[in-house]
């Protein structure tokens, strides 16, 4: 075998070589952005989860500030009704007493 064609296969080995070494990086280099894809994933499905929870929690919190809303203004329309009356000190009196009997329990 000619000098030449020696060095012509050898420089072709050594491609060889370096071009699977450099497979075997990209193949590795690959299966990490996979499990970090997948990982990514995760934490995007339990944000995701998160979010939804959080929107439903808010919509219930809506609802209930809409109802305590409701109920005071009714309450407000029952006080001065009661008022009207004369009866607001009595029922004062009366809503008093339940609650510290409630906080005894």
């Amino acid at each position: 075998m000619a000098k030449e064609d020696y060095a012509k296969l050898a420089e072709l080995a050594k491609k060889q070589i370096a071009a699977e070494n450099k497979e075997e990086t990209l193949t590795a280099e690959v299966a990490r952005l996979k499990k970090e894809t997948e990982v990514a994933a995760e934490r995007y499905a339990a944000l995701e989860r998160n979010a939804r929870q959080i929107y439903s929690l808010k919509e219930r919190l809506r609802v209930v500030e809409n109802e305590l809303g409701n109920l005071r203004a009714k309450f407000q329309r029952v006080m001065e009704f009661v008022e009207g009356l004369g009866l607001a000190e009595r029922l004062r009196a009366f809503l008093q007493k339940r609650t510290r009997e409630a906080k005894r329990l």
